[in-house]
């Protein structure tokens, strides 16, 4: 009767001891999970408001240089409409 009582008292300190040393590293992998996800929506919300903001400035440009007769506007221009695309992709992976 004792040796049985001395197994079910060491099963017990087991489990104690289990759930005493996992748990925190448990909550800490769902923090940290909570933490990245976050940090990752709020990339994607400054993204897609900067990127557009860019690309609008870059389409300005080459609408300056087209109507000034200058050298470059193509590169503007496509530059802008690069960064008005990123814009856009960034919305939709922050809307996720």
């Amino acid at each position: 009767m004792e040796t049985k009582m001395r197994s079910i008292k060491r099963i017990f300190q087991f489990t104690l001891t289990f759930m005493i040393v996992e748990m925190p590293s448990y909550s800490a992998q769902i923090s940290i999970k909570s933490a990245t996800d976050s940090v990752m929506n709020v990339v994607a919300e400054v993204a897609a408001i900067i990127f557009p903001v860019l690309g609008l400035i870059g389409i300005g440009r080459a609408a300056f240089t087209f109507s000034t007769g200058g050298q470059g506007g193509t590169k503007e221009l496509l530059e802008g409409i690069v960064g008005v695309g990123l814009g856009i992709v960034a919305k939709m992976l922050a809307g996720s």
